[in-house]
C-alpha cells in the first residue's frame, strides 16, 4: 500500500505508473476503484503510455487501481492490485 499525503494548498495530481513496452498499435486501460474488486466508484481510462496523469480531484480515504494491456484483438490478465490511500490535511468541501 502507498499512502499518499497531500498539504494545504498543494493540487492533488497523482501519477500511476507502471511497467510496460509502449507501442503505436496498443493501449493500456487502467481502473481505479473504492473497492478491491472494482465495482464501486468505478473510474476507467484508456491511455497510450505506461503512465497516467490524474488531474481530478479524490476525496480522502482508500482507492485500488489495476492496468491492462490491449492490442488489436488480443489482452493482457490484468495487472495485481494496487492500493492507494489518499489523507489529506485540509478539510473536505
Amino acid at each position: 500500500m502507498m499512502d499518499i499525503f497531500f498539504q494545504k494548498g498543494i493540487g492533488r495530481y497523482l501519477w500511476l505508473k507502471w511497467t510496460g513496452v509502449v507501442k503505436p498499435d496498443n493501449f493500456y486501460k487502467v481502473q481505479i476503484a473504492s473497492d478491491i474488486d472494482f465495482k464501486s466508484n468505478l473510474r476507467q481510462f484508456d491511455v497510450k503510455d505506461n503512465k497516467l496523469l490524474l488531474k481530478s480531484k479524490f476525496p480522502n480515504g482508500e482507492y485500488f487501481w489495476r492496468v491492462r494491456e490491449y492490442r488489436a484483438d488480443l489482452f493482457s490478465d490484468w495487472s495485481d492490485v494496487a492500493k492507494i490511500r489518499i489523507i489529506s490535511n485540509k478539510p473536505e468541501q
